[in-house]
């Protein structure tokens, strides 16, 4: 069960001064994380390399089973975690001329320490060295009071703004921006705080360990908490150097001490220009990029480890290690060209052609903070990484209009009523696929303990362009085009370097307005609307099956909506 209370308080004061207009103000958010997840722990779950081993009732490891390593009780996963983010800024809208303006701001932001209200939260002590890889071999799984005991409170955010009419006419403007902008750090980042030794012990029993535990294959005796799943054994208690239990190596979750808040520094440059009466022309320049942003990724592995065939791992207490810190790095810039007509004369018009480039090391085609846990081929080397987003559009155009049909030129009421009141409106959409990457989950090509890898280069690129749809429908590659790299090494097919099918789509709608002056004393307006999605019925396909260890890889095996007809009354008076 999770419940969350959040709490925001903030106050803004403004002075209006000459040209000046002074705000400051204070913003605080309070936010108390309450989760009862002790039930989820008790029911583990199993890999299977492939059907055949399923068939065999044979997994290759079982993985989520959770006990106290100390008494060999029920595990516990229930917190209250507490955690206040404040925010301060003063910001001065000065009107230097007529023509000119600027917006000059900065805001001082932080986080303090996490903490739980139920004070079991774990962390990491890193263990002696001069690199990350020595530190974490050394390793330790401690109780601390607060997970974040070198955070840093000095983030300085500037902002800074511009809009200018050259002409002093009002017929164009000039606008200008740059700002920082800090991103608070997610819950995400420590809801394994909790489930880790000596409160619990999730254990990753795996077939290719040289010790016991490994995976047993049941099924629970009940449906109902605590569902009586048999555990493999038998599991001696106690708990290892790293603070991990005796039983076998469990997988624990942690973050740097120091944990910094993400920001990301963003700039703008646009012109608009009016050149006709109701018609305005915009040319827009955008950019952004990422710093410090969040990843965890398993530090316990590294390329080459299983060549002996035995998984050995650079701490020997612990199968994953889930570190989180501030790897991430992102960057985004696009330009963007649109015409509009505000609407006069029963007509309006707009569209615009946006191209961009999004570059970063990892992400999921996901919205909120899930891309702190997006996959990592190699845990140390994770800038090997760098490439397009899957979120990358390289080019998007749009249209829309809205259109007050001209009312028919006769003394007639029947065809006025029929012929008059009509509205036309559409939209459309055309754009190029999502960025998309050729990876394996059924393989683990650089024996590092993880079936997430990436081939080598094909022997013809690592691209193709001028694909069709039915290309897409009858297979893009084959898993044999894709070569396996040497073992133990990592594959040197880029990231993302593939396409989905383009996008494109038309939608329609029409709408009848009528004067009904009987509903009530001022009369109504009855409205009939019919609105069409995907009014050609194109089959827009969905992203093409990129895993190597599928059967349907390289095949777009669905599609986005087809045609959709929606209907509406409405009468508004």
């Amino acid at each position: 069960m999770f419940v969350q209370n959040d709490f925001h308080w903030r106050d803004v004061l403004s002075m209006n001064r000459g040209a000046h207009t002074i705000k400051t103000g204070v913003d605080t958010y309070y936010d108390q994380d309450n989760t009862i997840f002790t039930p989820g722990l008790l029911k583990p779950g199993f890999y299977f390399l492939n059907v055949f081993g399923f068939a065999a009732d044979n997994p290759l490891y079982e993985y989520d089973f959770n006990y106290d390593p100390v008494t060999g009780g029920p595990p516990f996963n229930d917190y209250g975690t507490r955690v206040t983010t404040y925010g301060f800024f003063v910001q001065n809208d000065w009107k230097v001329k007529s023509n000119l303006s600027l917006n000059l701001g900065l805001r001082w932001d932080f986080s303090n320490n996490p903490t739980d209200k139920t004070d079991h939260f774990t962390n990491f002590e890193l263990g002696p060295g001069t690199t990350m890889q020595e530190r974490i071999a050394g390793i330790k799984s401690v109780h601390v009071s607060g997970l974040c005991a070198d955070h840093r409170i000095g983030y300085f955010a500037p902002r800074l703004g511009l809009a200018w009419d050259p002409t002093k006419k009002g017929k164009m403007s000039v606008r200008a921006g740059f700002g920082v902008f800090m991103d608070r750090m997610p819950n995400q980042a420590w809801t394994g705080q909790i489930a880790n030794p000596p409160n619990t012990a999730n254990i990753f029993a795996d077939r290719r360990n040289p010790n016991p535990p490994y995976p047993l294959f049941a099924l629970g005796t009940s449906d109902e908490v605590p569902y009586n799943v048999p555990l493999p054994g038998p599991l001696p208690l106690g708990l290892n150097p790293g603070g991990g239990p005796l039983a076998g190596l469990a997988r624990v979750q942690g973050l740097d001490p120091a944990l910094r808040s993400a920001y990301a520094e963003n700039w703008f440059l646009g012109v608009q220009y009016s050149f006709a009466p109701n018609w305005m022309f915009e040319a827009n320049y955008m950019g952004s990029q990422g710093h410090h942003l969040y990843t965890q990724i398993n530090r316990n592995r590294y390329a080459g480890d299983a060549l002996d065939g035995t998984l050995d791992r650079l701490n020997p207490y612990f199968a994953a290690i889930d570190y989180t810190d501030n790897n991430g790095n992102s960057f985004y810039t696009s330009g963007s060209l649109a015409v509009r007509k505000v609407y006069s004369n029963g007509f309006s018009f707009q569209t615009a052609y946006t191209f961009g480039k999004a570059i970063d090391y990892s992400n999921w085609n996901s919205t909120g903070s899930s891309g702190i846990f997006a996959p990592v081929f190699d845990a140390w080397n994770y800038k090997a990484q760098r490439g397009l987003s899957e979120t990358d559009t390289p080019q998007k155009l749009t249209f829309n209009f809205v259109w007050e049909l001209p009312k028919p030129n006769t003394s007639s009421r029947i065809a006025n009523g029929f012929l008059g009141g009509w509205e036309a409106s559409s939209m459309a959409t055309f754009q190029k696929g999502l960025a998309q990457g050729v990876y394996t989950y059924g393989a683990d090509y650089n024996l590092g303990g993880q079936y997430y890898d990436r081939p080598d280069t094909p022997s013809w690129g690592n691209s193709k362009s001028g694909l069709s749809r039915s290309d897409y429908m009858s297979g893009v590659f084959t898993a044999s085009d894709f070569p396996v790299p040497t073992p133990g090494t990592n594959g040197n097919l880029g990231r993302n370097t593939f396409r989905a099918p383009g996008y494109a789509q038309v939608d329609f709608g029409m709408i009848k307005n009528t004067h009904i002056p009987w509903f009530v004393s001022e009369g109504a307006n009855f409205q009939i609307r019919a609105e069409f999605y995907n009014f050609l019925n194109r089959v827009n396909l969905a992203t093409w099956d990129t895993n190597l260890a599928s059967g349907t890889f390289g095949l777009a095996t669905s599609a986005w909506t087809a045609r959709r007809l929606q209907l509406g009354l409405r009468i508004q008076f």
